[in-house]
C-alpha cells in the first residue's frame, strides 16, 4: 500500500505540476491575447480619432463653402440688380436719343419744306443770271 500511496502522490505531484504548467501557459496566452486586444483597441481608437478629425475638418470645409456660396449668391444678385439698372438707364437714354433724333428730323423736314420753294426760285434766278453772264461774255471770256 505504501507503494500505491507513493505512486498516487507522484501522480498527484505530476498532475499538480502539469496543472501549474498549463496555468502558466494559460496566463501567458491570456496576457498575449490581452496585449493584442489592447493594441488592436488602441489602433481602432487612433483610426476612429483620425476619422473623427477628418469629418470635423470636412464639416468646417462644408460650412466655409456654404458661407462662400451665400456670399457669391448675394454678390450675383447685387450684380444682376446693377446690370438691370444700367440696362434700364441705357434704354431710357436710347429712347430719349431716338425722340430727339425724331424731333430733329421733323424740324429739318419742316425747315426744308419752308425753305425749299424759295431755294427753287433762287436756283432758277441763279441759273438765269449765269446764262445772262455767259451771253454777255465772249468766247474768250472778255465782255462784248
Amino acid at each position: 500500500m505504501a507503494k500505491a500511496q507513493q505512486e498516487s502522490r507522484r501522480r498527484i505531484r505530476l498532475a499538480e505540476e502539469e496543472v501549474e504548467v498549463m496555468r502558466n501557459q494559460m496566463d501567458a496566452e491570456r496576457s498575449a491575447v490581452s496585449k493584442d486586444l489592447q493594441e488592436h483597441l488602441k489602433m481602432m481608437e487612433e483610426e476612429f480619432s483620425a476619422e473623427r478629425s477628418k469629418w470635423s475638418q470636412l464639416r468646417e470645409l462644408v460650412a466655409q463653402l456654404d458661407s462662400e456660396i451665400l456670399m457669391v449668391d448675394r454678390l450675383s444678385r447685387s450684380c444682376e440688380k446693377a446690370v438691370l439698372r444700367a440696362s434700364s438707364a441705357v434704354h431710357v437714354t436710347l429712347v430719349k436719343r431716338a425722340r430727339e433724333t425724331e424731333r430733329m428730323q421733323a424740324s429739318l423736314r419742316e425747315f426744308i419744306d419752308d425753305v425749299a420753294p424759295s431755294q427753287v426760285i433762287s436756283a432758277i434766278n441763279y441759273g438765269d443770271n449765269q446764262l445772262r453772264a455767259k451771253s454777255l461774255l465772249g468766247s474768250d471770256g472778255e465782255s462784248l
